[in-house]
């Protein structure tokens, strides 16, 4: 690796004349403060002795970019420094103060005729949908209206092969988790082979990855019917599923009188993730998207079921005066967030409505989200107003809804974020 990017920066600096323009450099200067209302009666996360949430957080966070393009390549890098102070809810999670410096994204990358090769650290993202992409086997999530936070970045290497104006195609190698740590399953690589095509009206990609074994195939594109509407598709297909299930007392294999978590026996079971949606734009300028999501790999209502009895079951055990019963039913608490697991239910919907004008200088994001088979969603507003072209202030609220079964409302009952950004 460290051979590759002494190789890729030697491309990118090249001789002659290299440099299309001076460096560019930014920064971004992010202050907030954020009250989260932690659930006390959650199954999994009992009193909040599991999680440690806090109940209110200040920070700042410096967001710095420098940005070198020329002929032969091009250098990038987006370094943070971070502060924070939390006041904790219990002895769980007591107050902390917390300083930590990071490389968010970095580009090293060099340019030979139509064909780049590049390391990177990056959120690799496509495909048109405002909240998932099921194609991406990196980011299946990309839903990044919240002003305060930014998805965590992945280490890659590929190449890309720019063929024309229309069409690219591009092998990249995910060789580091980078800042996206994997809890609870170990990292391995994963390739992809990626090709896009953009019409006039139309665009369309499709990509096969490979990943300790297993394969993905998947496709998006975008139609633009007219000026105010568009429609849009992301997809993917895959065999197996390593979703946890929880078997109750006497239905384990082996007869146990406990429960327990396996995974599912379906490793050659074809399942398919499917996204559809479409977008309005109105005549003053607002937009409405609304889209549909089926993910055959969901859980299902008996699946669903067993795992909130699970999870009963080992808050009792967690809550027990035995220190053995307790550090056990922690670990199985644990094992059953799956951050990595696509969709909890199987059906879902999602609206989005993006005013940039509702009063002067003011723009407005509302976004609905809602498992039609699990009945819980969560709701977000944000609201960010221009004081000036270099301050901006914004308020992020989120409260989930429904079902204290489902996924949304395992751990908070609704969280706002305050603060302001000045860019430089």
């Amino acid at each position: 690796m460290r051979c590759a990017l002494v190789v890729l920066a030697t491309l990118a600096a090249g001789t002659g004349n290299v440099y299309a323009g001076a460096p560019e450099f930014g920064a971004d200067l992010v202050l907030f403060s954020s009250l989260y209302d932690v659930r006390a009666d959650s199954s999994y996360n009992p009193d909040n002795l599991l999680a440690g949430l806090p109940r209110m957080q200040h920070g700042a966070q410096a967001r710095l970019r420098w940005r070198m393009e020329g002929e032969y390549g091009v250098l990038a890098i987006g370094p943070r420094v971070t502060f924070s102070k939390a006041t904790g809810t219990n002895a769980a999670s007591g107050d902390t103060r917390e300083t930590k410096a990071y490389l968010q994204n970095w580009l090293v990358e060099g340019r030979l005729g139509n064909v780049d090769v590049f390391y990177s650290r990056e959120l690799m993202l496509w495909g048109p949908s405002q909240f998932a992409s099921p194609s991406n086997p990196f980011f299946t999530e990309t839903n990044q209206v919240n002003p305060f936070t930014e998805l965590p970045s992945r280490d890659f290497v590929g190449a890309r092969w720019r063929i024309d104006d229309r069409n690219t195609v591009a092998l990249v190698r995910n060789v580091d988790e980078g800042r996206d740590r994997e809890v609870l399953r170990p990292f391995k690589p994963e390739t992809a082979l990626r090709a896009d095509h953009v019409g006039d009206v139309f665009a369309v990609g499709a990509v096969a990855s490979h990943r300790a074994g297993r394969n993905q195939y998947g496709a998006y594109g975008q139609w633009t019917v007219n000026d105010a509407v568009i429609v849009y598709f992301d997809a993917a297909t895959f065999r197996g599923s390593r979703r946890l299930l929880a078997l109750a007392p006497g239905v384990a294999n082996n007869g146990t009188q406990d429960w327990q978590l396996a995974t599912r026996a379906d490793d050659r079971k074809r399942h398919y993730d499917v996204l559809v949606g479409g977008s309005y734009t109105f005549e003053g300028g607002s937009t409405v998207n609304l889209e549909y999501r089926r993910n055959t790999e969901g859980y299902s209502a008996a699946e669903r079921a067993a795992l909130d009895a699970f999870a009963v079951a080992q808050a009792g055990r967690f809550r027990s005066s035995d220190p053995f019963a307790a550090g056990a039913a922690a670990g199985q608490l644990g094992a059953v967030v799956q951050p990595y697991a696509r969709t909890f239910g199987r059906d879902s919907v999602y609206m989005q409505y993006v005013n940039r004008s509702i009063a002067p200088a003011t723009s407005l994001v509302a976004q609905v989200s809602y498992g039609l088979d699990s009945k819980d969603g969560s709701t977000t507003i944000v609201i960010s107003h221009d004081l000036n072209d270099r301050i901006k202030l914004a308020a992020n609220l989120t409260v989930p809804f429904g079902s204290r079964h489902g996924d949304t409302r395992r751990y908070l009952d609704s969280v706002l974020f305050l603060g302001m950004t000045a860019s430089f």
